[in-house]
C-alpha cells in the first residue's frame, strides 16, 4: 500500500476511538469500521486457559506450549524447568536458557520468522501504529518473562509484540513498568547480535546454552 492507503488505515486505528460508558458497562466507537483483533494476545490467553484447565483437573506439575507462549508451573522432578531462546539468525540453535524451578511463563515475539519480500526488501509482520509501517527489522526478538507466574502469558505476549515496536532502551523500561522481565534481541550495522535484557534475569538466564 501507498502512503493514501496507509494513512486511510491510520485513521481507524487507535483506542482515542474507544469510549467506555461505566455505568451501562459498554463499550462504542466514535466512528465505523473500528474493531478489536486479538491476534496479539490470542495465543498467550490460550495458554493461560489451558493451564487453569489442567489444574482444575487436578494436574499439579506441567508444561503448556502455543508457539512462542509458555507456562510451566508445579516441580520437575526436582530439576529446573528449562526454555530455550531461539537464535534469530540460525533456526537450529538455541541464543540462550531460561533455567528456574516452579512456576514460569514466557512469552517470545520473533520479527524473523516468514518476512514477505518485496523488490528484494523484506517486511516482517509486527506494525507501528504510529506510522502503519512493519517495524525496524534491527529488532530481531522479544523474549519477556515472568519468573513468579504472577503476570498472565495473553500480557506476555502483548507486552512482547509492544517491546518490538518500541526498541530496546524503551522496551526494557516498559518491562519494569509492566513488572515483567525481557530479553532484546537486536541487530547492530555489522550484523552483529545484541543483547539487552532485565538485571533480574542475571540468576536464571545464560546465553550461548
Amino acid at each position: 500500500p501507498g502512503p493514501v492507503e496507509i494513512s486511510a488505515a491510520l485513521s481507524s486505528t487507535g483506542f482515542g476511538h474507544v469510549k467506555y460508558d461505566c455505568k451501562k458497562r459498554a463499550l462504542f466507537f466514535d466512528r465505523a469500521g473500528i474493531h478489536f483483533d486479538f491476534g496479539g494476545i490470542a495465543k498467550g490467553y490460550a495458554v493461560d486457559r489451558i493451564r487453569v484447565l489442567l489444574q482444575q483437573k487436578g494436574i499439579t506439575s506441567g508444561l503448556v506450549q502455543l508457539g512462542g507462549e509458555i507456562s510451566a508451573f508445579g516441580e520437575h522432578d526436582g530439576r529446573p524447568w528449562r526454555i530455550g531462546v531461539q537464535d534469530p539468525k540460525d533456526m537450529q540453535a538455541l541464543w540462550g536458557v531460561i533455567s528456574k524451578k516452579g512456576d514460569l511463563r514466557v512469552s517470545t515475539s520473533g520479527n524473523y520468522r516468514q518476512p514477505l519480500i518485496i523488490d528484494g526488501v523484506p517486511f516482517y509482520h509486527i506494525f507501528s501504529p504510529k506510522t502503519g509501517r512493519p517495524v525496524s527489522d534491527h529488532v530481531l526478538g522479544v523474549t519477556t518473562v515472568s519468573l513468579d507466574a504472577k503476570v498472565s502469558n495473553a500480557l506476555l505476549d502483548g507486552a512482547a509484540t509492544a517491546i518490538t515496536v518500541l526498541g530496546a532502551r524503551a522496551g526494557l523500561d516498559f518491562a519494569e513498568k509492566m513488572g515483567i522481565a525481557a530479553i532484546i534481541l537486536t541487530e547492530a550495522k555489522d550484523g552483529r547480535i545484541i543483547e539487552t535484557r532485565s538485571s533480574c534475569l542475571s540468576d536464571v538466564y545464560s546465553h550461548g546454552d
